[in-house]
């Protein structure tokens, strides 16, 4: 009887190691560089009511590793977003992406931009550029983004000055820019000294604040050329900052997270957990049985 107690604890920690889910053609996995079909999911906006040219703005709410839900940016303008208030279950919106860190694009770059989904449009430079606003995005984000950002976080961000602005706000200007980098032949400027927009005509809409507007001058000043770009993925954002990216010509979302990984990879710390798991229940069974022995 101990030896299969034995064989079932062997078989749940066996199953206890395969943490991967599937889940139609993706599968819930922890995030590694260069992970394909790596699930992840739209879980609806944060803030209901905030939109740019109706497109939701702020972090969106996503299920990643079949964990709970993390926050994401999305950096995807140029396809249809829902506008808030939307939040569809889980798994009615659920597909596959590849995921690598700031570091790794940084690193890689040539090799993997034609997988990226902006990689052949704007470059190592707006990865970059956006790896820094994304990262900030979600550093500064909170459960109620009411409240002013000074209260707990940064009031200067990529130079530009939010005292007393609330989160929410601070987080609607930093996707805004995100989106102004992605929006390709959408996005205008009229002069370093005029207005940014994007679409194809000018609107009150659509047009940058002053606050929006400086972040792009900022973050393209500091990472505007391949040598400065590279050297920001390498080194600002660590390992923390992931993209996970649905490819080229892709329509679903492109989104950043920040995730913090144990090193050589989270399936690998996920594994060994459950072996030290299997080793205990092992340990616990023999012992049992011995004491029953006793008895």
């Amino acid at each position: 009887m101990k030896h299969k107690f034995v064989a079932v604890a062997g078989l749940a920690c066996l199953a206890l190691s395969l943490t991967n889910v599937a889940y139609g053609q993706c599968t819930f996995q922890p995030a590694a560089n260069g992970r394909t079909n790596v699930c992840v999911s739209y879980g609806g906006n944060q803030y209901s009511g905030i939109s740019f040219v109706s497109k939701a703005v702020g972090p969106y709410l996503s299920q990643y590793d079949n964990s709970a839900a993390i926050f994401v940016v999305n950096d995807d303008y140029l396809n249809p977003t829902p506008a808030p208030p939307h939040a569809p279950a889980f798994t009615q919106t659920t597909w596959g992406t590849t995921t690598y860190s700031a570091a790794y694009i940084g690193n890689n770059f040539s090799s993997i931009s034609s997988n990226l989904k902006y990689g052949a449009s704007i470059g190592i430079e707006g990865y970059a550029e956006i790896a820094n606003l994304a990262t900030n995005m979600l550093s500064v984000n909170t459960s109620n983004g009411s409240g002013p950002v000074n209260s707990g976080g940064p009031t200067i961000i990529d130079g530009v000055n939010f005292t007393g602005d609330s989160v929410k706000s601070v987080e609607q200007a930093l996707n805004v820019a995100i989106f102004f980098l992605t929006s390709g032949s959408e996005s205008h400027t009229n002069g370093s000294g005029g207005s940014y927009y994007i679409g194809t005509s000018q609107s009150s809409a659509d047009t940058l604040t002053t606050q929006e507007k400086e972040l792009v001058l900022d973050v393209k000043a500091d990472f505007g050329t391949s040598s400065t770009a590279k050297a920001g993925l390498e080194s600002a954002f660590d390992d923390q900052t992931w993209l996970f990216t649905p490819g080229t010509g892709n329509t679903k979302l492109e989104y950043w997270a920040l995730l913090t990984l144990p090193e050589g990879g989270a399936a690998f710390a996920y594994l060994l957990m459950a072996l030290g798991a299997c080793f205990a229940a092992a340990y616990a069974v023999r012992h049992q049985g011995g004491v029953q022995k006793l008895a």
